[in-house]
Formats: structure tokens, sequence, C-alpha cells
């Protein structure tokens, strides 16, 4: 498995009495999962994998590797928020 950082993502949201802001950590991860017969199972199989890593915002199936049977998966994943209060006194 591949994981690569990417910028933390700004997220403006307006609580009660001012302006939160919320960053949020994402990675990039690429990951092989076992090809199977049944769509559902292997739907399942992605997404147990990527939990592993992280909260999946998106992903997608790059590549498939018959003799192998593998797929390789690629996504985007959230490693938790990072709240952030604005001082009150700027």
């Amino acid at each position: 498995m591949v994981e690569k950082p990417l910028p933390a993502v700004c997220l403006r949201q307006r609580p009660p009495g001012g302006v939160l802001e919320t960053f949020m950590n994402t990675h990039f991860i690429t990951a092989e999962v076992d090809l199977l017969a049944c769509p559902e199972k292997m739907y399942s199989a992605i997404e147990s994998v990527l939990q592993q890593q992280g909260d999946p915002l998106r992903w997608a199936v790059t590549s498939v590797d018959v003799p192998r049977q593998k797929l390789v998966v690629e996504a985007i994943v959230t490693l938790g928020n990072s709240p952030v209060v604005p001082n009150a006194d700027a």
C-alpha cells in the first residue's frame, strides 16, 4: 500500500457566535485487493481495506491484473478533522 499526504483542506462552518475552521487531513493511497467473482463481496473487500487507512472520500479501481487476480485501487482518505477556533481578539 502506498500512502501520500495531501494538503489539508479547510472547511468553513458558521457555529453560533462566529466562524469555525476545520482542517481535514487527507491522504492519497494505492492498495491491492483480491479480485472476487461476486461484485458485492469485492466492494466490501475494497471498503474494508480502505477503512484500515482512514475514512474514504472517494476511490476508483485503476487497473486489474487478471493473471494475479488483483485489483489496484486508488483512494483519497481522511485521517480526522482538526477544528481551529479563531481568536476572539483578532
